[in-house]
């Protein structure tokens, strides 16, 4: 197992703590992590881009009570709106269809009083949220791609999304595998969708077992009977540095340098085991994240013997990558810190 080159040191995570921005700030914030999630070219390996930016649009449009102005809370582990500001605005996505089916705008137009024109402002503000695409908590999706019916395997691709609540992260798996069951008939394995009766135990497995590191998932995934793994690629948005945020010490160094900047870490990882059926092919394992280490790295001597001996085994190898997506006053500061720690990341500008 090797890296590019030696990691740069990052912080150990930190027991989740909060602080309020209000007024405009708010609107000022919001503008800028959307458009960094929009200048990120976020891939179809991470959380949906434009889910992302439905969210937090949403976000900033909040009816307030009069007299009250905007206010967010902010995770200072992660720089990204708590878990609590998220599921306000998925709770709101829900009223939507029958605040709307409840309240006629035409109605609301022909009054002017103050109470209607809040009125009118909470119909623009559900309108939004019923018509948008906004990530949720959890969500799988699979999808047969195809059956080999000399061999009875039928290949799978299956997307699961998820709020991580441990990195206060939206996460997206992207898992590649093949099932095996000799009870199948002909007639099942001529079916052009999902056959239900597997995808259902699936649903439940991947919804267990993606909630971690891509290669531990990989493991976990591979000890299931009559599953073969092909490939795990996890991809997360966040987090977000900025001033007052926790971040590696040579990273708050030259943020102190340049204050007022933003960079957005895209991290990513993929695991697989070489295979024709996979949709990449990873050789040999390498670190190209400068803030992150391998999963066996973490272990213990004993347990991770113990997890290089099933690596070896499954055959797979990992690939570790961080893209960055920054204001441009940080660009040039960013790029020289990761070249001179031997790391030559994508990083975009806005």
């Amino acid at each position: 197992m090797s890296s590019e080159s030696s990691p740069l040191r990052a912080e150990p995570i930190a027991p989740e703590q909060f602080t309020r921005i209000a007024g405009q700030s708010v609107h000022i914030y919001l503008e800028f992590l959307r458009s960094l999630v929009r200048g990120g070219r976020l891939n179809k390996f991470f959380p949906d881009p434009d889910g992302l930016d439905n969210l937090y649009r949403a976000m900033g449009e909040v009816p307030q009570e009069p007299g009250k102005e905007p206010s967010l809370l902010i995770s200072l582990r992660t720089g990204m709106p708590a878990e609590p500001e998220i599921g306000k605005i998925l709770a709101d996505k829900e009223l939507a269809a029958r605040f709307l089916k409840a309240n006629s705008p035409e109605l609301l137009k022909q009054r002017s009083d103050a109470a209607s024109q809040r009125m009118l402002e909470k119909h623009a503000y559900f309108r939004f949220l019923d018509g948008a695409r906004i990530p949720r908590r959890t969500h799988l999706e699979m999808w047969l791609r195809q059956v080999d019916e000399s061999k009875r395997v039928a290949y799978f691709t299956t997307i699961f999304e998820r709020f991580d609540p441990t990195e206060g992260l939206f996460v997206r798996y992207t898992i590649q595998l093949a099932q095996q069951h000799a009870r199948w008939s002909k007639p099942q394995v001529e079916l052009q969708g999902d056959d239900l009766e597997y995808t259902t135990a699936f649903r439940n497995v991947i919804s267990r077992y993606s909630a971690d590191e891509a290669e531990f998932a990989f493991i976990l995934l591979s000890d299931l009977p009559n599953i073969t793994v092909q490939e795990v690629v996890r991809g997360r948005a966040g987090p977000l540095w900025m001033d007052g945020i926790a971040m590696p010490p040579e990273v708050a160094d030259l943020m102190a340098k340049h204050p007022g900047n933003f960079i957005l870490n895209l991290p990513s990882e993929r695991v697989n085991a070489p295979s024709e059926k996979a949709a990449s092919s990873v050789r040999e394992d390498k670190n190209c994240d400068p803030f992150a280490r391998f999963y066996r790295e973490s272990l213990s001597a004993d347990v991770r013997s113990l997890a290089d001996s099933r690596a070896e085994k499954l055959g797979y190898h990992v690939f570790k990558e961080r893209k960055f997506c920054c204001t441009r006053g940080i660009e040039d500061p960013l790029k020289k810190l990761l070249q001179s720690h031997g790391h030559r990341c994508v990083i975009y500008r806005v």
